[in-house]
C-alpha cells in the first residue's frame, strides 16, 4: 500500500492539531528502559504487570533494544540486534525489531512490508506502537488499533493510546476514541487539557455538543492558560446557538495563543482558528462590523505566515 510522500507527514493526526494545546511538558514515556534493566524491574499497567527482560527466548537483548529505539538510535538497536547469533523461530521477532528501526527513522515504506510479513507478533510497547504508528500511516486503522492494543495491554503506553484513539475515530468508533483520551488525561494529567479537549472535539463529531461543553469545561479547568480548550468551548457554545458566550471564549483562546506565540509560533494556526470561529459567530449575532475586523486580521496574519514562507 502506497504511503504518504512526505514521511514525515501524519495525515491522520491533522484533525487533532487544530485543538492541540501547542505546548505541553515534557514527560517520560512510561515504558522507558535502561540498557541495564533487571528483569525484575517493570512497568505496570491497568489489571497487568509487563516485565521486559533483559534477553527474550531467543537471546535477543530486548531490554537495549527498547531503550535505544525510545531514545531514538535506531543504528545502536540494529547493531545490538546483529550481535546476536540466529536461532531458529526467530524471524518474526527479528523483522518486528528491523521493522520499528525504519518506521523511527520515518522510513515507512521500508517498515510496512516487513510489519505486514510477521506472522506471531511479539513486541515492546515502543516496537507495538511503531507497528501501530506505520499502519495508521497506511490508513490501515484496523490493523493499527490491534497493534496499539498490544502495547496498550502491556502497560498504559501514551503514544499507543493516542494511535488507537485516532484510528477509533478515523473509522467511526467515537466512544472508544473518547474512552481512550479519558483514560490518557486520567493517565498523564500533565496533558489533561490536551486530551479532554480531543475527546470534547470528538463528542462535537458526534453531534452532542452539550457533552462536548462538559468535556471541555473539564480541559479548562485543568489548565486554562491554553487556548485549544477555549477553542473547543468555543465551537460547542456555537453549536448550541450561544454565540455571545462563544465570542467571549473565542477572545480568550486568541488572547491566549497571543501568549504562547511568544513561546511558540504554531500559537498563530489556533489563533487564526479561534478568529474565524469569532468571526462566524459575529456574523450569527449581527455584528458585521466586528465579523469584518476578525477577517481582515486573518488575512493579515495568513499573509505574514506566507511571507515568511517565501522569504520576504
Amino acid at each position: 500500500m502506497p504511503l504518504p510522500q512526505s514521511k514525515n507527514s501524519i495525515c491522520f493526526f491533522l484533525p487533532l492539531l487544530a485543538v492541540s494545546t501547542l505546548s505541553l511538558p515534557v514527560q517520560p514515556a512510561s515504558a522507558q528502559t535502561k540498557p541495564n534493566q533487571k528483569p525484575e524491574q517493570k512497568t505496570k499497567a491497568a489489571g497487568a504487570t509487563y516485565r521486559i527482560p533483559v534477553k527474550d527466548k531467543y537471546g535477543l537483548p530486548i531490554a537495549q533494544i527498547e531503550y535505544l529505539l525510545m531514545t531514538g538510535n535506531s543504528k545502536g538497536a540494529l547493531a545490538a540486534l546483529a550481535k546476536v547469533p540466529r536461532s531458529k523461530g526467530d524471524e518474526d521477532r527479528r523483522n518486528m525489531i528491523l521493522a520499528a528501526a525504519k518506521a523511527n527513522d520515518n522510513d515507512f515504506d521500508g517498515a510496512l512490508p516487513l510489519f505486514s510479513r510477521i506472522k506471531v507478533m511479539e513486541g515492546t510497547p515502543c516496537e507495538f506502537y511503531l507497528a501501530a504508528k506505520t499502519f495508521a500511516i497506511a490508513q490501515d486503522f484496523p490493523k493499527a488499533i490491534e497493534m496499539a492494543s498490544k502495547g496498550i495491554a502491556q502497560t498504559d503506553n501514551q503514544k499507543c493510546l493516542e494511535i488507537r484513539a485516532t484510528a477509533y475515530s478515523n473509522i467511526g468508533r467515537f466512544q472508544e476514541a473518547i474512552q481512550d483520551y479519558e483514560t490518557l488525561a486520567r493517565v498523564y494529567p500533565a496533558w489533561a487539557a490536551d486530551y479532554l479537549s480531543r475527546a470534547s472535539a470528538t463528542l462535537i463529531k458526534i453531534n452532542k455538543p452539550k457533552e462536548a461543553l462538559i468535556m471541555a469545561d473539564r480541559a479548562i479547568a485543568g489548565n486554562d492558560k491554553e487556548p485549544g480548550p477555549h477553542f473547543i468551548r468555543a465551537t460547542c457554545l456555537r453549536e448550541l446557538g450561544r454565540f455571545t458566550e462563544a465570542v467571549d471564549a473565542c477572545t480568550k483562546a486568541v488572547h491566549c495563543a497571543k501568549v504562547r506565540m511568544s513561546k511558540n509560533r504554531e500559537a498563530a494556526f489556533l489563533m487564526v482558528r479561534a478568529m474565524e470561529e469569532r468571526a462566524k459567530c459575529y456574523h450569527n449575532l449581527g455584528k458585521l462590523k466586528e465579523e469584518a475586523a476578525d477577517r481582515a486580521e486573518i488575512k493579515r496574519y495568513s499573509d505574514e505566515v506566507m511571507n515568511e514562507m517565501i522569504g520576504r
